[in-house]
């Protein structure tokens, strides 16, 4: 704010590019999975995004810093998108509850950890080290996709397929064997997938468009508690900027509850219905449970939301102590995390 002499309603312009820059890139980056394989989201995309965030720290002006916050957050959240997809790839929906609940864990603790630790990297150092210190985590966290495989069976398949033809030296005819298309046929076709696909999902279906905007709003609260809590713990309390970090702490404890309440509602209610239909089953004989009992921990968790809001909204006072509004960031963060994992096994046992 300072560095760019702009107010603090400007300045946070480029965390609300970022933000936006969310909700594009999943609709591209999933359906695009879809057809080229999830591996190449993780191994091409972090660095690019790692490039972009190591740039905001050099930005010379507040427009060039919004462009570029935009596209790290574009092509970095492109792998949280497909992540859900390689989940429903390496379990069966029975088996997502912990797996699913502890990967959507990792990235809603980071609007927690962030600041955290922002706070103490940027105190005395300036804004441009929070950057600097998240391209250096995301060079960390990148070190293990070399280890990874790709998990989609059609792209596994295919690349079987083509590797048996070299070694035989001969085409495996198949019944689907079509001729290949042209480059840029291949191109329209990813392009149509990507963008028509999800569009036409958005606005017609009832499930999609209505789980899509409460979802949408939460996750903005989210955000916006970027702006609301450094406002409000340093005009009504006097924090400075380390301290503020440390309020976060309350959101990620909210989110820390959150697993073990997934999972033990998951069992209490979907695994039971699984166990009481298919217990007696071969594996073959299996029925499909109905996707709805998938919801309780957002129905649950949703109590959790307007709690958190209201405590933190009535409690920010001078005469209360400062713990009170931090402990309303509890029940925020634990009932946002049991909405999100809800709704996505939700409707990824319908997609």
């Amino acid at each position: 704010m300072l560095d760019f002499r702009v107010s603090e309603t400007v300045a946070i312009l480029p965390l609300t590019t970022y933000v936006l820059s969310l909700a594009f890139s999943g609709m591209v980056s999933a359906p695009i999975s879809e057809v080229m394989g999830r591996l190449g989201t993780y191994r091409y995309l972090v660095p690019i995004s790692a490039i972009f965030t190591l740039a905001c720290g050099f930005a010379p002006n507040l427009a060039a810093l919004c462009v570029l916050r935009f596209f790290s957050g574009f092509f970095g959240s492109a792998t949280f998108a497909v992540s859900a997809g390689t989940g429903a790839d390496l379990f069966a929906p029975k088996d997502r509850a912990l797996p699913g609940s502890l990967q959507l864990f990792a990235p809603f603790l980071g609007p927690a950890m962030g600041p955290f630790i922002g706070g103490f990297v940027t105190q005395g150092n300036g804004w441009k080290w929070s950057q600097y210190a998240l391209t250096i985590i995301l060079v960390v966290c990148y070190l293990p996709v070399f280890f990874l495989e790709e998990t989609y069976l059609k792209v596994i398949l295919a690349r079987r397929q083509k590797a048996a033809e070299s070694a035989a030296g001969t085409t495996v005819s198949t019944v689907d064997d079509k001729p290949k298309p042209k480059a840029s046929t291949l191109l329209l076709g990813v392009v149509f997938i990507t963008l028509l696909r999800p569009m036409k999902m958005l606005v017609t279906e009832p499930i999609v468009i209505f789980l899509s905007l409460y979802v949408a709003y939460n996750f903005a609260v989210v955000f916006t508690f970027f702006g609301s809590i450094p406002y409000v713990f340093y005009t009504v309390y006097g924090f400075d900027r380390e301290d503020t970090g440390l309020v976060f702490l309350g959101l990620g404890l909210g989110c820390v509850l959150a697993v073990p309440t997934y999972v033990y509602l998951d069992k209490m209610t979907y695994m039971k219905q699984w166990h009481k239909r298919n217990g007696s089953l071969a594996a073959a004989d299996h029925v499909n449970i109905a996707p709805e009992h998938r919801l309780w921990p957002a129905m649950i968790g949703g109590v959790g939301l307007p709690i958190g809001l209201f405590w933190f909204g009535w409690a920010a006072e001078k005469d209360v102590h400062w713990i009170v509004p931090i402990l309303g960031l509890i029940p925020f963060g634990w009932g946002n995390l049991c909405i999100f994992v809800s709704v996505l096994y939700f409707r990824g046992i319908f997609f």
